[in-house]
């Protein structure tokens, strides 16, 4: 009786957009917070599966839809609600203008990046993490007194 090892490959889908693995000794979880750099939107997506074709499991990143109520966020002198958009443009203008010159690692000059391309597309309803992180961004590069 012979023992057949069979290698299992992975793969990952997130927004109809299929994901490699970034290392096979991740876990689902871990993959999904590698992700997360890159598209933020992720972390609080539920993880699906995996669906079985041949050798390959596929598992899906299912995004959260939708608001529970009209949350109010509170950030600094701003109160918003979390189901009405919200354009930081100015905050994102300025560090796209740092992204343009290098200034920023790349996990930030891409969630900076996404952030404007949201905002172009009218769809830039910001999480309150996402708020969060830009704020801080904004406050370290962009701020008078910043040091770097």
């Amino acid at each position: 009786m012979a023992i057949e090892i069979t290698l299992v490959e992975r793969k990952f889908k997130y927004d109809s957009v299929m994901l490699p693995d970034p290392n096979p000794g991740f876990t689902i979880a871990q993959v999904r917070d590698f992700f997360a750099s890159s598209r933020p939107d992720i972390l609080n997506a539920e993880i699906e599966g995996p669906t079985v074709e041949a050798n390959v499991h596929t598992y899906t990143f299912r995004r959260a839809v939708g608001t529970k109520g009209n949350a109010v966020i509170r950030t600094g002198k701003r109160i918003f609600t979390k189901s009405a958009p919200f354009v930081p443009s100015k905050q994102v203008s300025d560090l796209l203008a740092l992204v343009q010159i290098g200034w920023l690692d790349d996990g930030d000059a891409d969630f900076i990046k996404m952030l404007e391309i949201r905002g172009r597309a009218k769809a830039a309803q910001l999480s309150k993490a996402e708020h969060m992180r830009l704020g801080t961004l904004h406050k370290a590069h962009c701020s008078k007194g910043a040091t770097q």
